[in-house]
């Protein structure tokens, strides 16, 4: 129930619901994290949040300025480059690549900021390796990101777990 709440509260193109035992987790995110589709793979990192204006022309203007704000392009760049370097870890060598790069996505609530990284796995990989080679997303810990992540694991007091 909570889960058919937050969906229709937030609308969003991935949602996902997990139950393993007594454990539960669920989200609505406008990020893909990871697809998996025959060999091809391809993550779209945001970076770059704005929200809805009250009339098209506001949209407009608002999607103009979110496009176009250089700290916004910037972490962004960064996402993307944490991304690359993530699925080039699995990937065929040279296959990665950047087919979108700071693309304007609108949503019900919000303008999305969205890169788009893609990468050919080689025939014994699985999207576990995926995962594994690339958790946490760029867009939670930024970069450099191994450092980020023992900064995290210092400084929090508890652990993100899924998050």
């Amino acid at each position: 129930m909570v889960y058919e709440s937050l969906v229709k509260a937030s609308p969003m193109p991935f949602a996902v619901f997990l139950k393993e035992g007594n454990t539960y987790a669920f989200c609505s995110s406008p990020e893909r994290y990871v697809k998996k589709t025959g060999e091809k793979i391809i993550s779209q990192p945001i970076k770059g949040t704005a929200k809805r204006g009250q009339t098209k022309e506001e949209d407009l203007q608002i999607i103009k300025t979110l496009q176009n704000n250089p700290k916004e392009r910037a972490e962004n760049v960064m996402a993307v480059d944490v991304v690359r370097n993530d699925l080039a870890r699995v990937a065929v060598p040279g296959t990665v690549e950047v087919e979108e790069l700071c693309e304007i996505y609108t949503f019900k609530q919000l303008h999305q900021m969205i890169s788009t990284v893609s990468a050919i796995l080689p025939p014994n990989a699985t999207l576990y390796d995926v995962v594994k080679a690339s958790f946490p997303m760029a867009s939670m810990t930024g970069a450099p990101k191994i450092r980020a992540m023992q900064l995290i694991e210092e400084y929090e007091t508890s652990k993100r777990g899924l998050y």
